[in-house]
């Protein structure tokens, strides 16, 4: 019975650690240039998250569905060994799409907010030209 237990209290935080979701969120700072409206920019800002959500539509389910069936996989007759393995090496594969999932939503936000002349940490402002007299070009 203590096994049982024991059993329970090790695999429910492994199992509930194994679900990718749908991100909810951009995890790219953005800023509006310079002399666009606020309101402007929320706009903007609104239709991206949108289009970006679009973009990875249904991307959570395959990794969970991959992540559920490992833990009977691994099962071992008799232990709890076996569908601890099996549910560890889900909820990884989960941890993976998951990453994946968030770096697809943050590429298509990215994309579609620069494209209506926002700023993106790691790029020009539209409309900018690159200088080799620019601060911080080393010779």
């Amino acid at each position: 019975m203590r096994f049982l237990m024991l059993s329970a209290t090790v695999l429910a935080p492994l199992l509930l650690d194994a679900c990718a979701t749908h991100p909810m969120s951009p995890t790219v700072g953005v800023m509006p240039p310079p002399g666009k409206p606020f309101e402007t920019f929320r706009t903007d800002e609104a239709a991206c998250r949108d289009a970006a959500s679009r973009q990875v539509q249904g991307g959570a389910q395959q990794p969970n569905t991959m992540g559920a069936g490992s833990a009977p996989m691994g099962t071992l007759p008799g232990t709890g060994l076996g569908t601890a393995g099996g549910t560890a090496g889900g909820a990884g594969v989960s941890r993976t799409a998951q990453l994946s999932l968030q770096q697809r939503y943050d590429l298509a936000y990215s994309r579609c907010i620069y494209a209506r002349g926002n700023q993106v940490p790691g790029y020009l402002p539209p409309g900018a030209s690159w200088s080799a007299d620019a601060p911080g070009h080393a010779p």
